[in-house]
């Protein structure tokens, strides 16, 4: 059958090596599926295909070996599907009998977040959703991952934007007994940033991780969670041609509504500077051709960041 590639993976479908076979990509925001939605994804599976499904790096669901002459009848059988769990995130998804509009930007990854981890320092999967509600649909090839703490389950690192939470810990003199079990704590398994001065723990902000470990092992709850913060990180990736770390751009963000921001600007400096007769291009290599002090100059327009935040040269 005649197809428009373009298209048709712009749809959320996969052009495979065997040309009667594709592969159905369902977007799941956040990694967060309710159970409702798995009878009608196993029943394509089972009636189109061969009865498998595969769990995405991004933690999205691809249904693969689907039969392409087929298509038709595959849209229409997931147009429900896709178009509640777009619509449970928050995001309208227009003409589902179609698949989806775009995918440029890739599934939102993120971690199991605090409502399950003891580790995370706010609810990832929620901004995930805000986000996809947010931005998708859009046309440019972007990743973005959610990681509840430092720990970063979520490997924001090697993506186009990251967001990590973070808290800032406030110590209660009254409430510690001097047992240094904080300390010894993130001088395992963080920098070392507590020193015990006399009986009471001293915590270093410069080399401080604002992790919360301290927080989760103090036995007296001398330690506690003041204030959730984000660290918003750019300009990650791996592939073919260069893997690359991404840098933080700032740290100490109080308020969601400044990364929301933030994105939204970089969107629009995506589509000023993207080099268009490229297939696709990632936001590292545009920042890197077109120069960091444009993207900062760019992105922080109308920006209002609280007075602790941090940005970064």
């Amino acid at each position: 059958m005649d197809i428009d590639t373009r298209l048709f993976i712009k749809s959320g479908y996969r052009i495979t090596k065997d040309r009667n076979l594709t592969v159905a990509r369902i977007r799941i925001p956040g990694g967060d599926l309710q159970a409702r939605f798995l009878p009608k994804i196993i029943e394509v599976a089972q009636k189109y295909g061969r009865g498998v499904m595969h769990l995405s790096s991004r933690q999205g669901i691809e249904i693969p070996f689907l039969d392409i002459n087929k298509i038709n009848e595959i849209k229409k059988e997931l147009a429900k599907t896709i178009y509640t769990i777009e619509n449970f995130a928050g995001a309208e998804l227009k003409e589902p009998e179609g698949g989806y509009k775009t995918v440029g930007s890739r599934n939102i990854s993120a971690c199991i977040g605090d409502s399950v981890c003891r580790f995370a320092n706010f609810d990832t999967t929620a901004l995930a959703k805000e986000l996809e509600a947010r931005f998708f649909e859009n046309d440019y090839h972007l990743k973005l991952a959610i990681a509840g703490c430092p720990n970063d389950c979520a490997k924001v690192w090697v993506q186009d934007i990251g967001i990590i939470g973070t808290t800032l810990p406030e110590h209660n003199e009254e409430r510690c007994i001097g047992c240094e079990t904080c300390a010894k704590r993130c001088r395992t398994f963080c920098h070392g940033s507590i020193e015990m001065k006399g009986r009471l723990p001293m915590r270093d902000p410069k080399t401080c991780t604002y992790c919360g470990e301290c927080v989760l092992v103090c036995p007296t709850m001398a330690w506690a969670r003041k204030k959730t913060m984000y660290r918003l990180i750019i300009g990650g990736r791996t592939g073919k041609k260069e893997v690359r770390l991404a840098r933080p751009f700032i740290d100490f963000i109080y308020e969601k509504d400044a990364i929301f921001k933030v994105i939204e600007n970089t969107f629009k400096f995506i589509d000023r500077f993207i080099d268009r007769t490229l297939k696709k291009e990632h936001l590292g290599y545009i920042i890197e051709r077109e120069g960091f002090a444009k993207y900062k100059e760019e992105v922080l327009k109308d920006v209002v960041l609280n007075k602790e935040a941090v940005v970064y040269d």
